[in-house]
């Protein structure tokens, strides 16, 4: 039943453009679906559920966000390395936690981890360090 739904939302939507929901649309759906079975019914749908977990990843695929945002790379860091204005206590400071945000935010799979390519888009991401 979950795969009809996904496939009625995919192919129209429900909206004036008639074109099929984004993948936050749906996922705000289910929980309203969810909601309502539980308010109507007494039941809960369970979200852990395999069948769920396939059909919502296959539909986050298709109908999700495709603006990626850019990673931050080493050569950009050495770029703001040499475009320091000062070099003094306070610019080393600022720069040293640049790196530490750098390492701490960045995904240590993409920095040490062996190279796969992007599932979604078959795209090779590498991170060179």
């Amino acid at each position: 039943m979950v795969g009809l739904f996904a496939a009625l939302c995919a192919s129209e939507g429900h909206n004036k453009a008639m074109k099929g929901n984004k993948y936050q649309t749906f996922d705000g759906k289910m929980a309203a679906v969810a909601f309502a079975h539980n308010a109507v019914r007494n039941a809960k749908l369970d979200y852990h559920d395999p069948e769920f977990e396939l059909i919502a990843q296959g539909y986050k695929r298709s109908h999700g966000d495709v603006d990626r945002k850019q990673p931050g790379t080493t050569p950009m860091l050495l770029k703001m390395y040499e475009l320091r204005a000062r070099h003094d206590t306070e610019s080393d400071l600022m720069w040293g936690s640049i790196v530490l945000a750098f390492f701490f935010l960045d995904r240590s799979s993409e920095l040490w981890g062996p190279v796969v390519s992007d599932k979604s888009t078959g795209v090779v991401r590498t991170h060179c360090v």
